[in-house]
C-alpha cells in the first residue's frame, strides 16, 4: 500500500524526533521554566508554543508510522483513510515548530554571528596626564643612598680585611709545613743510606773473617 522509501524516511524523521526531544528539548525545557516563570514569564510563550506543535506533530507522525508499518493488521478503528490530510498536518506542524525553535534561540541567545557593540575608547584619566606626572616622586632616594653606602660600607669591607691579614698567616704556615716534610724526608733518606753502608760494612767483616779462617785452616 505505502512506497518502501517513504516508509523508511517517515520513521527515520520521527525516530529521529524522538531521540531530539528525548535528549535536549526535555531537558532544556525543564531547566527554564523554574528559572524564567519566577524572572520574566513572558519569556516562556515561545518555548509553550513551540511544545504543542512540537507534541502534536510526533504524535500524529507517531500514528501514521504505526499505520504504514501494520497496514490491515491493525483494527479497522486504527485503519484510518485517506493517510495524506494527517501526513501533510504532521509536515505542516513540523515546519512550525522548527520555525518557532529558531525564534526561541534568537529571542533568548540574539541573532547568530551578530557583530557586539563596539567598546567605548578610554579617555585619560586626570593622573596619567602629562601636568600630572611633572612633580618627580622619587627625591628621597639619593639620601637613602648616600645613607645605606655609609652604613654598609664598612661592614662590607671588614670581611675582606681579615681576609688579606689572614692570606699571609695561612701561606707562612704551608711554608713551615713543606719545609719539615722537606727536612723529614731528608732524614728518612740519611738513615737509609747509613744502615746501607752498615750492612756493606758488616757484610766485608763477614768475608774477612770466612777468609781468615779458611787460611787458618790451610
Amino acid at each position: 500500500l505505502f512506497v518502501p522509501q517513504h516508509k523508511y524516511a517517515m520513521t527515520f524523521v520521527t525516530v529521529l524526533n524522538w531521540a531530539i526531544i528525548a535528549y535536549l528539548m526535555a531537558v532544556s525545557y525543564s531547566g527554564a521554566v523554574p528559572y524564567y516563570s519566577q524572572r520574566e514569564p513572558n519569556q516562556l510563550i515561545l518555548p509553550t508554543l513551540h511544545l504543542i506543535t512540537g507534541a502534536l506533530a510526533q504524535v500524529l507522525a507517531t500514528v501514521s508510522l504505526i499505520r504504514m508499518w501494520f497496514e490491515y493488521r491493525l483494527p479497522v478503528a486504527l485503519r484510518y483513510e485517506p493517510i495524506k490530510p494527517p501526513m501533510r498536518l504532521t509536515l505542516a506542524l513540523w515546519l512550525i515548530t522548527a520555525a518557532l525553535g529558531i525564534g526561541i534561540y534568537i529571542a533568548w541567545y540574539g541573532v547568530p554571528l551578530q557583530p557586539g557593540p563596539e567598546a567605548p575608547a578610554l579617555q585619560p584619566s586626570p593622573e596619567a596626564t602629562p601636568q600630572a606626572t611633572d612633580e618627580p616622586t622619587l627625591t628621597a632616594v639619593p639620601a637613602a643612598t648616600e645613607e645605606a653606602t655609609a652604613t654598609l660600607a664598612p661592614s662590607a669591607t671588614a670581611p675582606l680585611a681579615a681576609t688579606e691579614e689572614a692570606a699571609p698567616a695561612a701561606t707562612e704556615e704551608t711554608s713551615m709545613n713543606d719545609d719539615a716534610h722537606k727536612a723529614a724526608r731528608e732524614a728518612t733518606k740519611s738513615a737509609e743510606r747509613a744502615t746501607k753502608r752498615a750492612e756493606d760494612a758488616a757484610k766485608e767483616t763477614t768475608k774477612d773473617a770466612e777468609r781468615a779462617t779458611k787460611r787458618a785452616d790451610d
